[in-house]
């Protein structure tokens, strides 16, 4: 299937627009970029709409706003899109429009939407394709519930992202898959042949045979009883993954947890490292105020010391001394009343005020010696140490420990915030509560399943022996042998038809899984590995919780792997499988990405679909064109004029 073009009219902000798209193998790619809201998502909605009637938003936001405001009381105007595709060397043209009045009120009312087509036949023949036939044919094309594969949105894909990450499981994937890697002739036939089974069984005549009438009786009764066997089963096997996935859930839930006890345990050690830190902290604040308290005078004075020593020094008080003699010798011979010389000493005499007034020349008063002590004294206290380099390096030891107190908290800070509002040992409690009882209802479950299970096998046993016997006493009548010859042949071939399918089947799922997780792995580099179980499950290999990211790359994994297999069976054009490729219109599919895995995305997709067309905002086209410069064969730009429309500029 490629699409060739699309036409818009009236729908929300494309009042009259076409699209051609590149149909070249060689340039797949069609890339149309836009700013926010400029059109992307309602250009790739048109297509879903035209083919399928979906769209996400009401109808009545459907209808270009301007068209609303032009359109005259009692007339009407509508919508139309139109699709031109190629599909098994078949050209269609498929048209859904809608048409919508304005009443006396004002009022938009909608009439109920229409679809009508044409086919151009390989041979050159165009058909008109009759209304009530278009849907059907629409869907023979591609299926309606698996369109979602092939137009595909960011919004989509996260949401089949969310669900992964959750461990959701997704039914419509076994679906998608066997339709689309071609095993649905296989399905059909298989139900078809079991229909006839039935049919060749009940045609047969009892000829008011009791012994018929008894066995049908009993083999309707063993048929019920395993229907109402298989329900249960089902309903058991159901209850059994849940648990198992409680019990998954909560293992990892409690895993997280048990790394938040050590983050509890983290805390502790932090919260002591900070407050030895703000003990050691506090016994700097006192060297310095203890070393403060003790050498400030001294350092304040220093200034003054160096000044008058320097002052001192100019001068020479060596003369003024008198060598030898001490003021203690005066006060000697004062006190003796003569002098060495004997001359008498009197109080107040000439004499003796000389040799008082020679006392202050004379040690310990000698000038001289006073001056030469204090300026030893001086250079004792002023070589001492450097008090101010003290002071610094001790504020350096201050504000090296506040900057590990500041590298605490912020530690403390975060693991607080990771532990916020958490009751522990509660949840743990809780957590282990959910495992223990999961494992006791698995193990009752599990009897219960055992004991189905058995009685299956017992019950399909005495089936067969009941409808082999059957048999036998209806083929005494001619009229039923014939009936049982056709029906031995519909056995063969069911049972045939039966093997076929189960392995084919698990062929298809296995290169599917090989596939996706060779495309995963290509596109997000981080060692994770892709397992798909036996009804189509994803799941990662690792027992690890899945970013959004890796969640959403797993998903386009998936499509691309669906992809990629059908082109491949196309190619190799092998008669017992019927595929088809399919184009990937997909619409903001690289938003959650880094610019890397955009960049594997862009280099892969091209080479694994039929044809690309992709809606990207203005910013990451820059990228997508660069990695898909080779591969593009047409490119457009959505230009908003205003809120109400957007045209096209190619």
């Amino acid at each position: 299937m490629v699409i060739k073009s699309i036409e818009i009219k009236n729908f929300r902000q494309f009042k009259d627009i076409k699209l051609n798209f590149s149909t070249d193998s060689n340039k797949n790619v069609s890339i149309i970029t836009g700013n926010n809201g400029a059109g992307k998502t309602t250009l790739a909605e048109a297509f879903t709409w035209c083919l399928y009637g979906e769209i996400s938003n009401t109808k009545n936001d459907v209808l270009n706003k301007d068209k609303i405001l032009e359109l005259k009381e009692g007339y009407s105007t509508g919508i139309i899109v139109t699709i031109e595709l190629e599909h098994d060397g078949v050209e269609y043209r498929i048209t859904r429009n809608q048409t919508f009045t304005k009443n006396r009120n004002g009022r938009i009312t909608e009439q109920k939407q229409t679809q009508s087509g044409y086919k151009k036949l390989i041979n050159g023949t165009t058909m008109l394709i009759q209304e009530d036939d278009v849907e059907v044919e629409v869907d023979k094309i591609l299926p309606r519930n698996l369109s979602k594969y092939f137009f595909s949105s960011g919004e989509r894909i996260d949401s089949m992202g969310k669900s992964l990450e959750k461990g959701g499981k997704s039914s419509e994937f076994s679906q998608a898959v066997k339709s689309l890697l071609g095993l649905a002739p296989f399905i059909e036939a298989k139900d078809h042949l079991a229909g006839l089974q039935k049919k060749y069984q009940e045609s047969c005549q009892d000829n008011g045979d009791e012994e018929i009438t008894e066995l049908k009786k009993e083999i309707s009764n063993y048929i019920e009883r395993l229907r109402q066997n298989n329900l249960k089963l089902k309903e058991i096997e159901e209850l059994l993954e849940a648990k198992h996935k409680i019990i998954e859930e909560s293992s990892k839930e409690l895993s997280k947890y048990e790394e938040t006890k050590k983050n509890v345990e983290r805390l502790k050690e932090v919260e002591k490292l900070k407050e030895n830190d703000e003990k050691i902290k506090l016994g700097y604040e006192r060297d310095i105020i203890k070393l403060i308290n003790k050498e400030l005078l001294s350092f304040m004075s220093q200034y003054y010391i160096e000044k008058a020593k320097k002052l001192l020094e100019k001068y020479d008080y060596a003369d003024k001394d008198i060598p030898n003699l001490h003021s203690k010798t005066i006060d000697y011979l004062i006190k003796r009343g003569y002098c060495l010389c004997g001359h008498k000493i009197v109080e107040n005499s000439e004499e003796y005020k000389t040799l008082i007034k020679l006392k202050d020349d004379l040690p310990p008063n000698s000038i001289g010696v006073s001056v030469s002590n204090f300026i030893k004294d001086s250079n004792r206290k002023i070589s001492k140490y450097d008090f101010y380099e003290e002071i610094k390096d001790k504020y350096g030891n201050i504000k090296e420990t506040e900057a590990r107190i500041f590298s605490h908290e912020n530690k403390i800070f975060a693991i607080q915030k990771q532990l916020s509002g958490r009751n522990l040992q509660g949840i743990m409690r809780e957590l282990s509560d959910d495992i223990a009882n999961a494992r006791i209802d698995i193990k009752r479950y599990s009897k219960e399943r055992d004991d189905k299970r058995d009685f299956k096998s017992k019950c399909e046993l005495v089936l067969k022996n009941r409808e082999s016997k059957l048999e036998k006493v209806l083929a005494r009548y001619a009229e039923n042998r014939k009936i049982l010859n056709y029906k031995k042949y519909v056995d063969t071939i069911l049972e045939q038809i039966t093997e076929t399918l189960e392995k084919k089947e698990r062929e298809l799922r296995d290169n599917l899984e090989m596939e996706v997780d060779k495309i995963f792995n290509s596109i997000y580099i981080g060692g994770l590995h892709i397992s798909i179980d036996e009804k189509y499950n994803i799941s990662t290999t690792e027992n690890i919780n899945i970013s959004t990211g890796q969640s959403q790359a797993i998903i386009l994994s998936f499509i691309a792997g669906i992809i990629k297999l059908a082109k491949i069976n196309m190619n190799e054009d092998k008669d017992e499988i019927y595929t088809q490729a399919y184009p990937l219109v997909m619409d903001a599919p690289l938003s959650v990405f880094d610019k890397t895995v955009i960049k594997n995305i862009c280099e892969l997709i091209p080479n694994i679909a039929e044809q690309v067309i992709i809606f990207i905002k203005d910013t990451d086209g820059e990228i997508a064109e660069k990695y898909m410069q080779s591969k593009i064969g047409m490119k457009a730009k959505l230009i908003k004029i205003n809120e109400h429309q957007t045209k096209i500029e190619e």
